[in-house]
């Protein structure tokens, strides 16, 4: 539902952490920050797991 002071039309679709609007891709964060857009799926894909790789500490992978 849209209330009178939205002024996004953008409709996002959310499955997990990947969503799109607009035509484009996005993925969400534990952090809750929304990353992108992307072109395809698995353009936002690639990203999170580099995303993952980058932010990841040492001790991190260590528990996987």
């Amino acid at each position: 539902m849209k209330r009178s002071t939205d002024q996004d039309e953008r409709q996002l679709f959310r499955s997990n952490r990947f969503f799109s609007g607009n035509g484009q891709w996005y993925f969400a964060t534990r952090e809750h920050i929304d990353i992108g857009p992307f072109i395809r799926r698995d353009q936002a894909e690639a990203a999170l797991e580099r995303f993952i790789a980058v932010t990841m500490s040492p001790q991190d992978a260590e528990a996987d």
